[in-house]
């Protein structure tokens, strides 16, 4: 069932690529129609479980079934979506032919090694596998309190990944992770091409995109910041061609089909934000900057609007749709999303705006309007920021922060030197704008960081934990969020003249080179050596007794006792069997791990509501979990069971 819905969907989503009328290459089409297929199925779910399908149509891949269907018959009786759309056929390598790529191979199978032999057990994974198990029931609650509040309100589109494999019977949900990624590596090399018209010039740009050390290795981590990132770049990489025929129409491409790279760049934007929830923000950006190429334009008068509706309603509806559930919700929403409904709120009123043309964004208005939101955002970081963290505290932290965290890209960020020697005013408009656009990406993480609050107290902190720490530091948020706007930097640098004019001989090749070699030698030092070697001294253990281990250097396994407990006492009680067990809060995770390990048990934790009603109103079997030593008024010393070296015992209660 699962491998026939596998191919509705993707069927379903190379039709769409096709129908859009872009004349791109095939390998181009199917990394396409994989990444947009994700994000077909992920919608399709959430509309099975919103409207409660599965009371009507029973299985999901019905409801896929009839998507299939109805599309099939719609293309046959309608033309092309959008027609004339062509670009120039010239010589090129495909990603298969160019030789120095046969390394992205190496990486994409240690990857996907990687995501097969470790199981998932870092505290956001553990908590989005949980979602996912949520989800995979075909009658599902979000509002699940098997979930804790803050991934409860998160973007559903991992957990329905998640939910989708499980409920097919697939353990190692991870795996689609590095096949992700890898299909954007292929979209990178085809629209470097492209634009480059080297395959010499586009195959060193994505070999070093690739062999990024950070980058790659959050291609097989269970987060959601790869997934973010790749969409979000996905759909950078479009708008840039879109603004490129905007500003300088060529006769390969189309004026009045701009339509269709606006759609494609704008769903790209909307399932990034429909897997992390401040990309809703980020989608300011490119919809302010592609009003400001119009509004420039004489040429695109008629098909202003049209274009504009085709980047912005995807971009914003899949964020809008979520927020609706959110809203709905009976618990408090978390002050983030809060601020995010109003964000997306402002969002759509502003495209209101600019759909009726009150105002058109010259170059000076938009300069207008840029300084007086950043003079808007300092301020109100004075008024609105949290009395227990200092304004100038956060502001000091976050331009530190700004530009520390790219030591974790190392060496990819050392193409920053060609930002010093390139002349940057010669540019032509189109990567003028994609400039823009970088800047204006790290101003928005910039201000929703500085908004959020500090992790540590002090300046002096984050320096430490930056520096002396670095594995304290190397997965904050704005570390992670750095990811989605990697792709677009190395695209930018390589449209300068100096890299260009350089790259098949001389200083410029042996530094792009040394580049792609300094982050080869990070990969095996630091990421892909010791997991291998971990991965050479485990093989003879279990999928859940590696769950049990202390974990790669790179990411430690701190739950390892917490998941010794939980198969124990796996063994011991009966499904359906209700379990009381201590603080989810307390050290170890208990209530992360427990809910992923015993999803199918009732579990009470003992800083829920109602504990010691819920434990006096048992009607079933039930077991309590406790420190050694604290467990004498409930247990019966005969019925104690040590769970082995944990510290921890089980005890059937008979009575209170």
């Amino acid at each position: 069932m699962f491998w026939i819905e596998l191919y509705l969907i993707f069927q379903i989503s190379l039709w769409f690529v096709v129908r859009l009328g872009l004349n791109f290459s095939i390998g181009e089409q199917n990394a396409l129609a994989l990444l947009l297929g994700l994000g077909v199925k992920s919608f399709l779910l959430f509309v099975f479980l919103t409207l409660g399908l599965a009371r009507f149509i029973g299985l999901p891949i019905v409801l896929s079934s009839i998507v299939y269907v109805l599309f099939f018959v719609w293309i046959k009786a309608r033309p092309l979506i959008f027609e004339g759309l062509r670009f120039e056929n010239h010589k090129r390598k495909g990603l298969f032919e160019y030789s120095g790529l046969g390394v992205l191979f190496v990486l994409l199978i240690l990857g996907l090694l990687n995501a097969w032999f470790f199981p998932i057990t870092g505290a956001d994974g553990v908590w989005h596998h949980v979602k996912g198990m949520v989800y995979s029931s075909p009658i599902v609650d979000f509002e699940s309190e098997q979930i804790i509040s803050q991934f409860r309100q998160y973007p559903p589109l991992i957990g329905l990944l998640y939910g989708w494999l499980i409920s097919s019977g697939f353990e190692r949900v991870a795996v689609f992770f590095p096949l992700l990624y890898f299909c954007f590596l292929f979209i990178f090399y085809y629209r470097s091409c492209e634009h480059f018209k080297n395959s010499m010039t586009a195959g060193l740009a994505t070999l070093i995109l690739g062999t990024t050390p950070y980058l790659w290795w959050h291609s097989f981590l269970p987060f959601l910041d790869l997934t973010a990132g790749v969409f979000y770049a996905a759909g950078v990489l479009y708008w840039f061609l879109l603004i490129k025929n905007i500003l300088g129409p060529s006769e390969c491409v189309k004026v009045r089909d701009s339509r269709a790279l606006a759609l494609l760049s704008g769903i790209f934007f909307g399932i990034a934000s429909w897997t992390r929830p401040e990309f809703v923000l980020f989608t300011a950006a490119p919809l302010f900057l592609l009003v400001c190429a119009l509004d420039r334009q004489e040429g695109f008068v008629v098909e202003r609007n049209s274009i504009i509706v085709c980047l912005a309603i995807p971009s914003l509806l899949l964020p809008s749709l979520w927020f609706a559930v959110l809203l709905n919700f009976d618990d408090p929403l978390d002050n983030s999303f809060k601020q995010l409904i109003i964000g997306c709120t402002c969002l759509w009123i502003g495209l209101g705006l600019a759909l009726s043309r009150i105002t058109y964004f010259t170059p000076r208005t938009a300069i207008k309007i840029g300084v007086f939101s950043v003079f808007t955002c300092l301020t109100g970081l004075f008024i609105f920021l949290s009395p227990i963290f200092s304004p100038w505290t956060t502001l000091a932290v976050r331009f530190f922060r700004l530009f520390a965290v790219h030591i974790f890209f190392a060496g990819t960020i050392f193409l920053i030197i060609f930002l010093f020697v390139e002349k940057l005013r010669q540019l032509p408009i189109a990567e003028k704008k994609l400039g823009v656009l970088l800047v204006l990406f790290i101003l928005t993480q910039f201000f929703i960081y500085a908004y959020s609050g500090l992790k540590w107290p002090t300046f002096l902190h984050y320096v430490k934990n930056t520096f002396f720490y670095p594995g304290d530091s190397v997965n904050l948020s704005d570390t992670r969020g750095s990811i989605a706007i990697y792709p677009a930097f190395v695209f930018f640098v390589f449209c300068f003249q100096t890299v260009n004019k350089g790259i098949t001989h001389g200083r410029v090749k042996r530094f792009l080179l040394s580049i792609i070699g300094v982050n080869l030698i990070i990969i095996g030092v630091i990421f892909a050596g010791p997991r291998i070697n971990f991965i050479a001294d485990n093989l003879d253990k279990s999928y859940e007794q590696r769950a049990e281990s202390s974990g790669p250097f790179d990411l430690p396994n701190q739950f390892k006792v917490t998941y010794r407990v939980a198969h124990q006492i796996k063994d011991y009680v009966k499904e359906g069997d209700l379990l009381f067990l201590p603080s989810g809060k307390e050290k170890g995770s208990f209530r992360s791990v427990m809910s992923q390990v015993l999803f199918s048990q009732k579990l009470t934790f003992e800083n829920d509501p109602f504990f010691w009603r819920d434990l006096k109103e048992r009607k079933s079997s039930i077991y309590l979990v406790r420190k050694s030593g604290g467990e004498a008024k409930l247990c019966s010393g005969s019925d104690k069971v040590v769970l082995g070296n944990t510290g921890f015992v089980l005890c059937k209660l008979d009575k209170l």
